[in-house]
């Protein structure tokens, strides 16, 4: 997969070392499965792209197993 810089800040190497969400397989790209209310699952934005929000399921793109989100600490 190829992924695009849409927002032309800069090229990958001048980006700060990811710390996001993995998968066990090492994956950081994920789909969302939906549920009754958003079939294929939803995101909220900011007006320049940035996701505030989401709703369904996060799955890998890679092996297709499922990402359990943490529970936020108090």
């Amino acid at each position: 997969m190829n992924a695009i810089n849409a927002d032309e800040r800069g090229t990958e190497a001048a980006q700060p070392a990811y710390d996001g969400a993995t998968c066990g397989c090492g994956e950081a790209w994920f789909v969302l499965d939906g549920d009754s209310t958003a079939p294929n699952g939803a995101v909220c934005m900011t007006k320049d792209g940035v996701v505030t929000g989401y709703a369904g399921k996060p799955r890998c793109m890679s092996c297709g197993r499922r990402y359990e989100v943490e529970a936020a600490k108090a």
